[in-house]
């Protein structure tokens, strides 16, 4: 059965290549505890973007806390929810003009600059009887070239000559990372099983190939049909951060090649 995230469109008018209703023209009746599904190809209609995951301002920032004498910390809070680039040089140029808006107020004593071998460069200068602390969430380190998780915080406070004024992160800045490798595609076709710390109706773990936007399932996996009538099929596309998938031309449909066979 060819399945298309546009076949019913005119019923469904919020399905997109990414989640999606399709109704039979005709009710499928078939025994419960001897049908089996399957997907036995798919296309997508473009390459898969991740732009839309940087605008996510929990998951993307980089926060500049300032202590001056006895008051409390005060932040300025870099995010990307504006940012609209591709490029590792459009990604640093982006945070390099937020930090100098007028209505910052601490983020002018920090620099990034992006060196000649991709690698991120932060550096900084500490006011007197102050005390200077910047973090990055996670996948923001992730992106910009952090060695590992723990290492996204860094402390300074004035006066403390040993310390270094610069931070060479030692991994280049890369946004692919954040690209997914793999799409989960899920169905209320199939009963739902464990996925991570989930429960997820999954009918197939799909290994993204950016040379190719279509995909024929080698090993098929069948599943057992959670019901034994099918007027309505639901889908969707999800990626490894649980997101849904959005890609980079929605204008045609993602295609699906589904295989029922009775259960042996």
């Amino acid at each position: 059965m060819c399945i298309s995230s546009q076949d019913s469109k005119h019923l469904f008018g919020d399905n997109a290549n990414s989640s999606f209703h399709v109704n039979l023209p005709h009710q499928m009746s078939l025994e419960h505890d001897k049908w089996q599904v399957a997907l036995s190809s798919i296309q997508y209609p473009s390459k898969v973007s991740f732009q839309h995951l940087l605008h996510n301002e929990n998951d993307f920032f980089l926060k500049v806390y300032m202590r001056v004498g006895d008051l409390v910390f005060k932040n300025d809070t870099i995010t990307l929810k504006e940012f609209n680039g591709s490029t590792s040089k459009q990604l640093i140029s982006h945070i390099e003009k937020a930090m100098k808006k007028p209505k910052r107020k601490y983020t002018d004593l920090v620099e990034v600059k992006l060196r000649k071998n991709g690698h991120l460069r932060i550096n900084y200068e500490i006011v007197r009887d102050s005390e200077l602390k910047i973090e990055l969430s996670p996948l923001m380190a992730h992106v910009l070239g952090c060695s590992s998780m723990e290492d996204r915080r860094w402390s300074w406070k004035e006066g403390y000559a040993s310390q270094s004024p610069t931070i060479d992160l030692p991994f280049p800045v890369d946004l692919e990372r954040i690209r997914s490798s793999t799409l989960i595609l899920e169905t209320d076709l199939v009963s739902s099983s464990v996925v991570g710390d989930k429960k997820v109706c999954v009918l197939k773990l799909l290994s993204q190939n950016e040379d190719r936007l279509d995909m024929l399932c080698e090993h098929l996996d069948f599943y057992d049909l959670a019901r034994t009538s099918i007027q309505q099929m639901f889908f969707e596309l999800r990626d490894h951060h649980g997101s849904l998938v959005k890609f980079e031309d929605e204008g045609n449909p993602v295609l699906l090649n589904l295989l029922f066979k009775k259960k042996e």
